[in-house]
């Protein structure tokens, strides 16, 4: 036991010129892949081998819509994605409440100004 003792005596810790400890200012985050939005009836999200942002939402009958957003930031691209969900809803409810079909002028004219957008 004292040949141990004898042992560790001898060590010196020197510090290594070669690591440096890493700083919470050189880290990043991770970009998301995706983004839920609207309690997950809109998505934002990104495939692997593009620069532009996409968005689906849930429309009336289940099915998602999907459309791109045309931007490469997500902050853009939550707002396109919000702004096109808000006027697909309100388009949605005017078409409703009014008794028009979707093919009916007022409801036509609304969907053309939304795919223009």
């Amino acid at each position: 036991m004292s040949r141990k003792r004898d042992a560790l005596k001898d060590l010196v810790l020197v510090p290594s010129s070669t690591y440096e400890r890493p700083n919470l200012r050189s880290l990043q985050y991770a970009k998301p892949s995706s983004v839920q939005l609207r309690d997950g009836v809109v998505v934002v999200f990104r495939h692997a081998d593009s620069p532009q942002w996409q968005f689906r939402y849930r429309i009336k009958n289940g099915l998602w819509h999907r459309q791109s957003t045309k931007k490469a930031s997500l902050e853009l691209a939550v707002e396109v994605a919000c702004e096109a969900y808000d006027l697909a809803r309100f388009r949605l409810f005017v078409c409703s409440s009014s008794g028009q079909t979707t093919d009916s002028l007022p409801c036509y004219v609304s969907r053309l100004a939304f795919n223009s957008a």
